[in-house]
């Protein structure tokens, strides 16, 4: 057991020397307190009330408060010596969203507009899909990680609302990192298989020669990309990020963002995947998680026979026993309340402050604890 022993959090026991010092400052301010015994004798000192009990108190007080301390350190570093086997649930599908934050998404040709519609029809999807493993990327003019891969739902559905396009750093419809995030997250946990979906209103088309070529290495690697396009075919101004205006091109015309078909059908046609319009329905949706099934049987099939009927997977983990060792402070805790020892450790701190004048007998030494004294009251005058 003791070859085994370690801290799992050993950046705590940083605190050590600090502690160390603290506790030797509280020393030395409690020696500054007990000055009179240097010129004092001892028969004289029991005639001092506040000196008598912090004499046979104080010692105590000190142990008690480096103990409690200490306990807390090695509790918060997690002392560990033995492990436990821990089942691990393995989910076997994986759907990572790719949500388009670009200003065109703004536009207002789908009623509240196109980047909210999106937020709900992603909110219908994770409140459908009950299985498997779930994802979040926004992307404009550079790709962000919202939420990697997790069975809560949950999560996702509550970092929706916060997204919008003036939270992207560089503007534009930069796809190409988003696909390589959506394989970085796919790679990570684990998945060989897996689907991505992409809403949009549009791709740039001076990168769809090489979006071609990204989303085909994709889908040999297992990873099929389907789209969900938003908007119309005649088109709809920009909002302005301030919503004064519509963006307008160098020649002074408003811009028109229209949801072009082709360009994103032909992308999930080497996906290998599906291409859907966003309709009030779910059928949009409901074909892509069906891909997704089809995937996450294609991944059973891909195992060894043995590998088919196991859900769950194992793995060694070491085990925290700091909470066990957070029950010594229990005793120690409600010894501190006893009558006189928390006060005792109170005065020792804020001493200082409340000496009364003739504690000294130098005069240079009463004007200073007359300042203190004097500060220690207006803290507390209104």
């Amino acid at each position: 057991m003791f070859d085994e022993f370690h801290f799992l959090r050993p950046q705590w026991l940083i605190a050590l020397p600090f502690l160390a010092l603290l506790l030797w400052l509280l020393q030395q301010r409690a020696k500054k307190i007990n000055a009179w015994e240097n010129i004092c004798d001892a028969s004289l000192l029991q005639f001092q009330l506040a000196d008598n009990i912090q004499n046979t108190q104080s010692r105590s007080s000190y142990w008690l408060v480096t103990l409690l301390l200490l306990i807390s350190l090695f509790s918060l570093a997690g002392p560990s010596w033995e492990k436990k086997d821990m089942p691990i649930f393995k989910q076997g599908s994986a759907l990572v969203i790719l949500l388009d934050l670009s200003q065109s998404m703004n536009a207002q040709d789908i009623k509240p507009s196109r980047l909210e519609r999106a937020k709900l029809k992603i909110t219908d999807l994770l409140n459908t899909k009950k299985e498997g493993q779930s994802a979040l990327i926004a992307f404009a003019g550079d790709a962000h990680i919202v939420s990697p891969l997790t069975i809560d739902n949950k999560t996702i559905l509550s970092l929706l609302p916060a997204l919008d396009s003036s939270i992207m750093p560089l503007a534009g419809t930069h796809l190409l990192d988003a696909l390589d995030s959506a394989k970085e997250l796919f790679k990570n946990s684990g998945f060989a298989k897996g689907h991505i979906l992409l809403f949009t209103d549009g791709i740039d088309v001076k990168q769809s020669k090489a979006l071609q070529t990204k989303v085909t290495q994709l889908a040999l690697s297992g990873y099929h990309l389907s789209i969900i396009g938003l908007g119309s075919h005649s088109g709809s101004p920009i909002p302005t990020p301030d919503e004064q205006g519509f963006i307008k091109d160098s020649s002074g015309k408003v811009v028109l963002s229209k949801l072009l078909r082709q360009p994103l059908q032909q992308l999930a046609q080497v996906g290998h995947g599906q291409y859907h319009k966003l309709s009030l329905d779910d059928s949009d949706f409901s074909s892509v998680l069906k891909v997704s099934d089809i995937l996450d049987n294609l991944s059973k099939n891909d195992q060894d026979s043995t590998q088919k009927e196991k859900k769950y997977e194992h793995a060694e983990q070491w085990i925290d026993n700091g909470a066990y060792l957070c029950l010594l402070l229990i005793p120690l805790a409600l010894l501190s309340f006893r009558k006189g020892v928390l006060s005792i450790v109170m005065l020792i701190i804020f001493s200082p402050f409340y000496i009364t004048d003739n504690a000294y007998a130098g005069s240079d030494d009463k004007a200073a604890i007359q300042k203190s004294h004097s500060s220690w009251q207006k803290l507390w005058s209104t």
